[in-house]
């Protein structure tokens, strides 16, 4: 890069990381603020849940680092600190039909083969 203002291309590193650090921050912030302004309804906080409850079944059933934990007698408080803190479970739960749940399970939560699936172009 050569000698840019008397430094050489070592010294400008820490520009473009901060700049880029500045603008990932502002973003995440702006993020994190307009989440807590988005009003939903209790259907979406009932699917919410009954995800969160799901999360919780599949850590503790499958998830082989907290299987590990539990059975070699680990912390159970820190193994378990990743579970949500609240969930529920329902037995056949199935989505009011055309709800935005409803498609959400449709096309996420079926088994689906990610790899050699094409995607059309918007």
């Amino acid at each position: 890069m050569g000698d840019f203002y008397g430094t050489n291309s070592t010294g400008l590193f820490p520009v473009p990381f901060f700049c880029n650090f500045s603008t990932i921050f502002t973003v995440a912030s702006v993020s994190r603020i307009s989440i807590y302004l988005i009003e939903y309804d209790d259907r979406q906080r009932q699917f919410q849940l009954y995800r969160r409850g799901r999360y919780a079944e599949f850590n503790l059933v499958y998830d082989r680092g907290t299987v590990f934990g539990l059975q070699t007698n680990g912390r159970t408080e820190s193994i378990l600190m990743s579970l949500p803190p609240l969930a529920r479970w329902e037995y056949c739960y199935e989505p009011e039909p055309g709800t935005p749940e409803a498609r959400l399970t449709e096309i996420f939560l079926q088994p689906q083969d990610w790899v050699n699936k094409t995607f059309a172009q918007k």
